[in-house]
C-alpha cells in the first residue's frame, strides 16, 4: 500500500516534468530572426533619409556597413550618411565623412556631388544650430572661420575645374563668388582695426591682400581709400597720389576722393556680397 508520502512524492515529480517539457521545447519552436539583405538594410535607411529622419538615416547605414562592409549598396551608402550627418548640423563629422568617401571611392559616379557638399559643410557662414545664437557672420569672422572658408573654396573649385557640367557646378560658381566677398571683408575688417589703433603698416598690408588677391569684391573702393589714408600718415605722399589717382579712374564719385577719413563711417562694412 503507497504511502501519503509517496503519492506526493510522485505527484511533485509528475508536475515538475509537466513544467519542464515546454520550457525544454521553446528553443526548437522559437523562430529565427530573419537576416536582412544588404538592399534591404540600404532601402531601409535610404527610406529614413527620404523622410527626412536623418538621425535614424545614420544608425541604419552604420548597421549596413556593419553587416555588408565591401557591399555594392554600401558605397552607396558611405557617400548618403555624410549628408545625413550635414543635415543634422552635425558638420564637424560631415568632413571627414566626405574625405573617407573621396579617399575610398576616387572614381565614384557621384564624386562631384561629394567635393559639393564638402564645400557646404566647410563654409563659414551658416544659419546656427537650432537653440544657437547666430555665431559666425560676414562681419564678424574669425582667423578660423577664415581657414575652414579656403577649404570650402578648394573644395568648391575641384567640382568648377574637374566637373564643368556637373548639376553642381553652377551652384559651386556661385559659392565661390561668395567665399571671395567674405575674405575681402574679413580681410578689410582686419585693415580698419589696424587703422584704427594707427597701424598704418599693418592696414596697408591687409588694404593691399584685399585689392591683389580680392579685386572683383565690392571692397576695392574701401581698400584703396585705406591705402590712400595709411601712405599720406606714413608720409609717402607718393604712394597716396598713386591709389588716389586709381580710385578717381574707377570710382570717379567716391566719397573718398574728397573725404579720406569716411573709411572710419561704421557703414563701410555694411555692403552685403
Amino acid at each position: 500500500m503507497t504511502s501519503p508520502l509517496n503519492r506526493f512524492i510522485r505527484t511533485a515529480r509528475l508536475a515538475i516534468v509537466l513544467v519542464l517539457v515546454p520550457v525544454l521545447m521553446l528553443p526548437a519552436c522559437a523562430k529565427k530572426e530573419r537576416v536582412l539583405s544588404e538592399q534591404e538594410m540600404y532601402d531601409s535607411a535610404y527610406k529614413a533619409l527620404s523622410r527626412g529622419r536623418y538621425e535614424t538615416a545614420v544608425e541604419r547605414y552604420d548597421a549596413l556597413r556593419a553587416a555588408y562592409p565591401y557591399g555594392e549598396y554600401t558605397t552607396q551608402g558611405d557617400l548618403e550618411v555624410c549628408y545625413a550627418y550635414y543635415k543634422t548640423r552635425q558638420f564637424e563629422a560631415t568632413v571627414p565623412c566626405v574625405n573617407r568617401f573621396l579617399l575610398n571611392h576616387p572614381t565614384h559616379s557621384q564624386i562631384d556631388y561629394a567635393y559639393y557638399l564638402k564645400g557646404l559643410a566647410l563654409l563659414p557662414v551658416r544659419p546656427p544650430k537650432l537653440g544657437e545664437r547666430f555665431f559666425r557672420s560676414k562681419a564678424d569672422l574669425t582667423d578660423h572661420d577664415a581657414e575652414s572658408g579656403r577649404a570650402a573654396y578648394a573644395a568648391f573649385t575641384e567640382v568648377v575645374e574637374r566637373f564643368p557640367l556637373s548639376e553642381y557646378a553652377d551652384s559651386s560658381r556661385e559659392k565661390l563668388v561668395d567665399l571671395i566677398n567674405i575674405f575681402a571683408r574679413h580681410d578689410l575688417q582686419i585693415a580698419l582695426f589696424y587703422l584704427e589703433r594707427k597701424a598704418y603698416v599693418g592696414a596697408v598690408n591687409r588694404a593691399s591682400r584685399v585689392l591683389k588677391r580680392y579685386e572683383t569684391s565690392p571692397y576695392t573702393e574701401q581698400a584703396l581709400a585705406i591705402l590712400i589714408f595709411s601712405y599720406n600718415r606714413l608720409n609717402l605722399t607718393d604712394l597716396a597720389e598713386d591709389n588716389r589717382n586709381v580710385l578717381q579712374l574707377n570710382y570717379p564719385d567716391s566719397v573718398y576722393l574728397s573725404d579720406a577719413a569716411a573709411i572710419f563711417d561704421e557703414s563701410v562694412l555694411e555692403l552685403n556680397p
